[in-house]
């Protein structure tokens, strides 16, 4: 056990010793602090779910810190804190925080049927002849360049008429992250984020119609 090992499992058992309260909350915000300024906590499926990984990687990191000030005495002292921690934020608060902000992620459901421009450029290309290549992303590339619904470009947050739903799509299949696109635009990416979700939601018929084989 290293030096590190030693530290966070003091601070963890010290913290067992408390109620929730503000003695626990102190000694868990140091516990966090140095877990996290460790760069030992793990970044699970970093290849994938590109365009919002820092987005579901944050979201798990808060369930896992209200987890630990919660829960703290579920940590066992025969193991290290880093592998409690790593197991359970691998196991159940990656996870969770990915049904959070990609609700109807389906692995290897193929096509994707619900539409969600993230997802559609994580599902593998097609079998296609030589002669015409069609590509989930080249397929939703093709709808939100041309809008054949003449909606997207119609859709915009409110009060700004420049940030569309189309815009926004173009901007994540560029491979632009939503707090780049937030500064793009001088507004919260929260607030893009949910009126883009939103939009895709509302459109998911017609999306559907369209990326149908």
């Amino acid at each position: 056990m290293d030096d590190l090992d030693q530290h966070l499992k003091k601070l963890a058992l010290e913290a067992q010793k408390h109620p929730i309260g503000p003695k626990r909350q102190a000694l868990v915000n140091r516990l966090l602090r140095a877990i996290q300024a460790s760069g030992r906590l793990s970044r699970p499926y970093r290849g994938e779910f590109v365009h919002l990984y820092d987005q579901i990687y944050e979201e798990a990191k808060q369930r896992l810190h209200t987890h630990i000030y919660r829960k703290i005495e579920d940590y066992r002292p025969e193991y290290e804190v880093m592998q409690w921690v790593n197991y359970i934020f691998r196991r159940r608060f990656f996870y969770e925080a990915r049904q959070e902000v990609i609700p109807h992620y389906k692995p290897g459901s193929g096509r994707a049927p619900w539409c969600n421009v993230e997802d559609l450029l994580m599902v593998p290309p097609d079998p296609v002849s030589q002669d015409h290549v069609s590509t989930p992303e080249a397929d939703i590339r093709t709808y939100f360049e041309t809008d054949p619904d003449n909606c997207l470009g119609t859709l915009h947050v409110q009060g700004r008429p420049e940030i569309t739903l189309q815009v926004l799509g173009l901007r994540v299949l560029d491979g632009y992250r939503w707090h780049e696109i937030a500064t793009e635009f001088a507004v919260s990416w929260g607030t893009i984020y949910r009126f883009y979700r939103r939009g895709l939601d509302k459109l998911n018929p017609q999306l559907t119609t369209y990326l149908e084989p």
